[in-house]
């Protein structure tokens, strides 16, 4: 059978990825990056594309099960979780494995609070405008504060839970301009802030 009959082939070029991630790092020589790679890296491959992009500082994904498979596979790298965790049995196996979750609505801080066992380092996702995912404005220093105090995160409290995550809900739209200074204010009365380690656009 010829291949035009054989239905549809990807062909992933491993090397343009390696390209890409030394061509952000040379663009943002100052900044830590955090290779997404959610959904099977988005069809690539889970596993192929986090041996490419091994030169990242971390790596995220969304669920539990895929930062399985990466530990299982014997990736050490840290690995942040962009659903967070989702009950206690999910908490524990991302404190077993050394996973850091994101923290985006109320009852994943109480699940903290209520937790024993290792201390994990967290993210706190702030919403901006897109309203799918995160505190708003006006709710997340206190919820900074609230994992601040948490026996069970680890490192706070640091530029807002260690990183503030966001999206910005107008990166797109003509004229907008790139912008840090949201996150920022929103925990300028602490004296522990500092701008954010690293935002998903």
């Amino acid at each position: 059978m010829s291949e035009a009959l054989s239905g549809p082939r990807a062909r992933i070029d491993l090397a343009a990825l390696r390209h890409n991630l030394a061509l952000a790092r040379r663009h943002a020589p100052d900044a830590k990056l955090l290779a997404v790679i959610k959904a099977d890296a988005y069809g690539h491959g889970l596993l192929p594309v986090a041996r490419a992009l091994a030169d990242a500082d971390a790596l995220a994904v969304a669920r539990l099960e895929e930062a399985l498979r990466l530990r299982e596979a014997g990736i050490r790298k840290d690995i942040v979780l962009l659903e967070g965790v989702n009950g206690a049995g999910e908490l524990r196996q991302a404190q077993q494995h050394g996973l850091q979750p994101v923290v985006h609505r109320p009852d994943q801080i109480h699940m903290l609070q209520q937790a024993g066992g290792e201390a994990v380092s967290v993210w706190l996702k702030i919403d901006t405008g897109m309203h799918r995912l995160g505190f708003a404005p006006a709710e997340a220093a206190e919820a900074h504060r609230q994992l601040a105090a948490c026996a069970a995160v680890r490192g706070m409290p640091r530029t807002a839970a260690q990183a503030a995550s966001c999206r910005w809900a107008s990166a797109a739209s003509a004229g907008a301009k790139p912008s840090r200074c949201m996150p920022v204010s929103i925990f300028s009365h602490t004296e522990t802030a500092s701008p954010p380690a690293c935002c998903s656009m």
